[in-house]
């Protein structure tokens, strides 16, 4: 597969990931079942890390350590999210169990924010560099500020509202992603100059 269709797969694939993610918002309107709306999740967690693993493939040799420690965080935090969606909503289990999705969250919020600090210092992103940070930010205001109010105690709509603007957040990178034409800026990076006639280059 060349690189443009691994980004395009792989920008859809977190468009498609996020956007379900974004969607679970509203599920009190559907009123799903917990089963139901766990497989409905993992669908989507799936589909994320396929599109953070083809965005870790196109930018992780020129965000260096900084950067490529970021990228291995999101894959780990998406990992947790998942996993920890099973025993959380397929078993119906708390306490203890709910930790993953914990631990999840904080290691996706903290790899996208190490990113964009990379992105951003080293120009990586072909437009929109701030966004990576942007998202990364969001998501520590979503924990700092909206960490108790689960659906359950607190305040919910704060929680739901921050969670919502987090994936929402997520959308741009996504974008980016899918429109990165990589071989056709290859081809043109690689392109011969041809010197004046007296031997400058233009």
């Amino acid at each position: 597969m060349s690189g443009t269709n691994r980004n395009q797969w792989g920008g859809i694939a977190l468009l498609v990931g996020v956007l379900i993610f974004i969607g679970s918002r509203f599920r009190e309107h559907v009123d799903p079942t917990d089963r139901f709306l766990a497989v409905f999740m993992l669908v989507a967690f799936a589909a994320w890390f396929a599109g953070l693993l083809a965005l870790r493939a196109r930018y992780r040799p020129r965000v260096g350590k900084l950067g490529g420690t970021g990228l291995m965080l999101t894959l780990v935090g998406i990992g947790a999210l998942a996993l920890g969606h099973i025993p959380a909503f397929l078993l119906e289990l708390s306490g203890p169990w709910f930790m993953p999705i914990v631990f999840g969250t904080f290691m996706l919020v903290l790899g996208v924010l190490l990113f964009g600090l990379a992105t951003l210092r080293g120009g990586v992103l072909p437009r929109w560099r701030l966004m990576p940070l942007v998202t990364g930010l969001v998501g520590l205001a979503w924990m700092l500020f909206a960490s108790d109010s689960r659906p359950v105690e607190g305040n919910p709509e704060a929680f739901l509202v921050m969670r919502t603007a987090f994936g929402v957040a997520w959308l741009p990178l996504a974008v980016v992603l899918l429109f990165d034409r990589e071989d056709e800026r290859v081809a043109s990076d690689d392109a011969p100059v041809h010197a004046e006639p007296d031997g400058r280059r233009p």
